[in-house]
């Protein structure tokens, strides 16, 4: 069956071969058969004409649907990957296009363009070394938190602590932290996580309220300390590429510590395979210098 489309066009060039037919056998009837050779002759070009630039256009149109079609879902797959804030689609997107056409004014141009090329610098970094920006301390744990929320049964989280001023203290979000790496285990999760720790706090550490609930959360917790000493002494290498330290999910994703001169947490996160596998032989080579923390026993009566 031919689309309505189609059915038109050949109904309009029906209409034409009958208007140059009839024509033509008029003046033929009235004995001008030169005329109506003409007439036929021209007739039969111009119908000929339109057909071929009717075939051309529907093609045209057919190859821009489906450019189009392919477009969109170019974007449709984009946007499975490029999250604003989880909940971006291809709407969100845009209405980020509308947004910046909508900022006409000439003073403003710089400051829209500044904004278009920070954005695109940072999604050329995620789809191409696949690693954000330094996330700030909010952002940091608007990442961080869910992860640990979302990490199933028989995965596994890796970690390293440098005992910073920022890490384990009393904030609602290092309390929600601490709360997420318990119930990860509990769940079924492997917690491996090795604090850097002075020779002199070793036995501090451990007494640690948010430490010694990892130590206690179960079978799944394998926490262990090494001293910044020994580190020091037998591969100082090692102890300078561990930075601030870092929290990884399986060999997926790492958050790089970057925490900043005010003590505040931060970040980036990375899913480059490369590096996930250059701070994984770090972790290793790390936990060969380590020692077990064991729980520590009741206190005697």
């Amino acid at each position: 069956m031919p689309s309505q489309s189609t059915a038109a066009e050949l109904r309009v060039l029906f209409a034409e071969i009958a208007t140059v037919g009839g024509l033509g056998l008029l003046l033929y009837l009235l004995d001008v058969q030169e005329l109506a050779q003409i007439t036929w002759i021209i007739g039969a070009f111009q119908i000929l004409g339109r057909y071929l630039l009717l075939k051309n256009i529907r093609e045209e149109v057919k190859q821009t649907r489906a450019y189009v079609e392919e477009r969109l879902d170019t974007i449709d797959r984009m946007t499975q990957f490029v999250d604003l804030s989880r909940s971006t689609d291809s709407a969100q997107l845009r209405q980020l296009q509308s947004l910046y056409y909508e900022i006409v004014e000439p003073d403003f141009a710089r400051v829209k363009e500044q904004i278009l090329t920070d954005a695109q610098n940072d999604l050329e970094r995620l789809a191409r070394l696949k690693r954000s920006n330094t996330l700030v301390t909010g952002e940091y744990y608007r990442w961080l938190l869910p992860m640990l929320r979302d990490q199933p049964s028989g995965g596994e989280i890796w970690a390293v602590s440098m005992m910073l001023e920022c890490e384990w203290d009393d904030t609602p979000e290092e309390r929600e932290f601490l709360d997420l790496n318990v119930a990860a285990v509990q769940r079924g999760v492997t917690l491996a996580r090795t604090f850097v720790v002075p020779q002199a706090e070793i036995e501090t550490v451990r007494a640690l309220h948010p430490v010694a609930q990892q130590i206690a959360a179960g079978p799944r917790a394998d926490i262990r300390y090494v001293t910044r000493e020994r580190l020091r002494a037998v591969d100082p290498q090692l102890l300078s590429d561990l930075g601030d330290g870092l929290i990884a999910f399986d060999r997926r994703v790492v958050l790089v510590d970057e925490h900043s001169q005010d003590g505040t947490a931060r970040g980036y996160v990375t899913m480059n395979r490369g590096e996930i596998a250059t701070y994984r032989r770090r972790f290793d080579n790390l936990r060969t210098y380590t020692t077990r923390y064991e729980v520590l026993p009741p206190p005697s009566s």
